[in-house]
């Protein structure tokens, strides 16, 4: 049965590429600002003022697997875990004035060792108040967390990278899930530098130009969560815009750059699901937040009215600040009119004002948040979450984890029930209505995090109308709804009965819905012939079956002999070994569609084996088949058709008998003997060394001039050759004793009177 929920049950659309936890925890504590912060560990996320960093814009933080603070810093000093200054964390080449000053990754299948990367401030500040001394590079240093007990020192520092930076810097990981591409600007070139961080160290991947603007400041970067999209910001004040490029996450190539012009963005950020991008407007004391849709963005196509305005400040000079996703999938905004604020949209995946955009939601105990937000590997702040609907009593709800990379999850359905899975998702149904509240425990390596939500559960009109069927031609099928009458019935044609009546290839659909429910109901109905034949009814031959339909995808065929056949033939031949009434099936299979059709026959035997032995003719013979059946018809090859004839040459005598349709034929050999004198060869003797009959040999009274014969099991092997001085066959092989049983002879005599004798039959071997 194929349902669908109205109002309530909407499909979900998997992701492209699913960004997994690889870290976990990594990105759940925020250190920014004037010693502020945010764990999310809890929920909602827990403000913290115990920070030791003092920075006007960028920062960055890492924590372990279980979300437990590591270190942070502003690219130009590092804090441990205490708080303290790392050993030798200072004088970083960042600067804490740079939009993205700061970036940790940590290095790929190590523990210990994290980069970081450092941004200084742009060209533009060192012309403008000539500071010789200023760094405007990109550099980077090593932290090895195994040094000083576990808070880490800095083991290498302020490696170049890339000189001239436009403050910009992020990361995500490679599709492999353990590499990690690094990608910043190099400010006046027009170049985008894209690294690859693996386990053997960095490597410059790609140094491109494209068409950006040189005249450019500072500048963020940004991946979208699906990985396939690349956004910077440029806040020029002559000529803004907002770059967009795609991304191979696979090849780290970028391509399809095109823009939103008219935008002085400072920063930006994507919707979870990657559909939607906002961004700040700064010009002059006026700030404005902006959502639009990434499939909008063209060259130079948006122009304003595509553009979706959640929030403005007018005269202020606070009118700019950091949009950064928290692994809570709520977009942060600081630098919005004051700074002891933060701002929170709370469903960045809803379009326009429902997004949930919420002005200064945060207060901080002082003006301690500034400008900037802490910058991550952006794969980090993918954290799971739940995705389903609400839906009705009975129906398989879907239960999804987005952004999944535990081992195994318990599923708490909130009516008593669990279930344990080891993947992303589950289906579930509710036997009652309510509100339940819904926990996913999710269990990693080294640590367990829960996930919970609530779902609503209404009252469920069933439209069951049963399976998708098949039809033979001729039949009709009458579908009746158990339902309630104060629910609305609806066809697809538009009548509103309870019962509906097919007789030809149809789809039918019915919807039911009352005061809470739509549910929906589809069944293929088709037809088929289902005529089958059967001809060849005869033991010992093959029975052919047909199928008078042939648009069908496999049939199933039970033999009624314990065998069964799959076969995409309409033909086939079967062989039976018993002479008995069967009763032959066939499933017939068409697209997803399947009918049983059978009949019943009788398989008949006719006499085999019924004519003597090959024999030798001394005068005459009558020969007569050995038969106890009754409504034969006989046909002999001489032309009679009576059931015995009389011989009285040389000859091959073939009898036919037919019963019924079925016909079977045996053949005997008769020869010519020499009768003036006796020869005789046994068809059986017994070799078991008792001197009755032991050997096999000819009986003649013949003047014989040689003799030789050959002995052959009923494989055809030939187990024994006559000599001169060996004219008898003792019954063994190879020194071995021959099993009992029937071999073959041929044998060949020459008379003194050069006349030759040939004889060939069987002879019984028993002990």
């Amino acid at each position: 049965m194929n349902t669908f929920k109205g109002e309530i049950l909407f499909f979900l659309s998997s992701l492209a590429f699913c960004a997994s936890l690889f870290a976990q925890k990594e990105a759940n504590i925020w250190y920014f600002g004037d010693g502020a912060g945010l764990d999310f560990n809890a929920t909602p996320a827990q403000m913290l003022t115990n920070g030791s960093i003092n920075t006007d814009e960028g920062s960055a933080s890492i924590a372990d697997s279980n979300g437990s603070l590591l270190f942070y810093t502003d690219g130009v000093t590092v804090w441990n875990k205490n708080h303290d200054t790392l050993k030798y964390g200072f004088g970083l080449n960042g600067h804490s004035t740079s939009a993205q000053s700061a970036l940790i990754v940590r290095q790929p299948n190590s523990s210990n060792q994290y980069y970081i990367f450092s941004t200084a401030v742009e060209s533009y500040y060192k012309l403008k108040y000539w500071l010789p001394d200023l760094a405007t590079g990109v550099y980077y240093s090593i932290v090895d967390l195994g040094k000083e007990n576990g808070l880490g020192e800095i083991v290498v520092k302020n490696v170049p990278l890339m000189d001239s930076s436009t403050e910009s810097i992020s990361a995500i990981y490679h599709k492999n899930k353990i590499d990690i591409w690094i990608v910043t600007v190099q400010a006046e070139t027009n170049r985008i530098y894209i690294y690859l961080l693996t386990r053997n160290g960095i490597q410059l991947h790609s140094s491109d130009q494209y068409q950006l603007d040189s005249q450019r400041r500072r500048s963020q970067l940004k991946f979208s969560p699906d990985s396939k999209n690349l956004v910077i910001t440029n806040d020029n004040i002559k000529n803004p815009k907002i770059y967009l490029f795609d991304f191979d996450n696979s090849t780290g190539k970028l391509s399809n750059q095109r823009f939103i012009a008219n935008v002085r963005s400072y920063s930006m950020e994507f919707s979870n699901n990657s559909e939607l991008l906002y961004f700040t407007d700064i010009k002059g004391k006026y700030f404005a937040l902006y959502q639009c849709k990434t499939s909008d963005i063209g060259n130079d196509s948006l122009q304003g009215t595509n553009y979706t305005k959640l929030f403005e400040e007018i005269n202020t000079s606070f009118g700019f600040g950091s949009l950064q996703r928290g692994p809570n999938n709520i977009i942060y905004l600081n630098g919005t009119g004051t700074h002891q604020y933060l701002s929170e949209i709370k469903n960045p995946d809803k379009i326009g004002l429902s997004c949930g955009f919420q002005y200064r939601s945060m207060k901080f105990p002082s003006e301690i948040v500034h400008f900037g937000l802490p910058n991550a590997v952006q794969t980090n702040l993918y954290r799971p979450y739940l995705e389903f609907s609400n839906s009705c009593i009975g129906d398989s709800v879907y239960f999804k984890i987005n952004r999944w990379s535990a081992d195994s999850v318990i599923w708490d359905f909130g009516d008593g029930n669990n279930q344990t899975v080891k993947s992303d998702s589950v289906f579930y149904s509710y036997i009652s209505s309510g509100r339940f509240e819904i926990k996913a425990t999710l269990f990693y390596p080294n640590a367990i995090e829960t996930l919970s939500d609530t779902i609503r559960i209404y009252e469920l009109p069933n439209p069951n109308l049963g399976n998708d069927t098949l039809l033979c031609n001729g039949e009709s099928l009458t579908l009746r709804l158990d339902t309630a009458e104060k629910n609305k019935i609806i066809w697809r044609n538009g009548d509103n009965a309870f019962t509906k009546t097919i007789s030809s290839q149809e789809l039918v659909w019915v919807a039911i819905s009352n005061d809470y429910c739509k549910t929906a109901d589809t069944i293929l109905i088709d037809f088929i012939n289902c005529e089958l034949r059967v001809d060849s009814l005869c033991l010992g031959a093959s029975t052919v079956f047909t199928l008078d339909e042939t648009a069908f995808d496999s049939v199933i065929w039970n033999f009624g002999d314990l065998s069964t056949l799959t076969s995409t033939k309409n033909q086939i031949n079967h062989q039976y070994f018993n002479a008995s009434g069967y009763s032959v099936s066939a499933k017939i299979f068409r697209q997803n569609l399947s009918r049983k059709i059978g009949k019943n026959f009788q398989v008949i035997k006719v006499p085999e084996d019924y004519l003597p032995e090959d024999t030798a003719l001394c005068g005459q013979i009558t020969l007569s088949p050995d038969i106890t059946s009754s409504g034969l018809l006989f046909s002999w090859n001489t032309g009679s058709n009576g059931e015995a004839i009389t011989v009285d040459k040389t000859g091959t005598y073939i009898l036919s008998i037919q019963k019924g349709n079925c016909v079977s034929h045996d053949t005997v050999n008769v020869e010519l003997e020499n009768c003036e004198c006796y020869f005789f060869m046994p068809d059986a003797f017994s070799p078991n060394g008792d001197n009755l009959n032991d050997t096999f040999r000819p009986f003649t009274d013949c003047e014989i001039a040689s003799i030789h014969f050959d002995i052959y099991n009923r494989w055809g092997e030939k187990i024994f050759v006559s000599k001169e001085d060996i004219t008898q066959w003792d019954g063994t092989y190879l020194d071995r004793i021959a099993p009992n049983g029937i071999y073959f002879y041929l044998i060949s005599v020459q008379l003194n009177n050069n006349e030759r004798l040939y004889k060939s039959g069987t002879v019984k071997v028993f002990r």
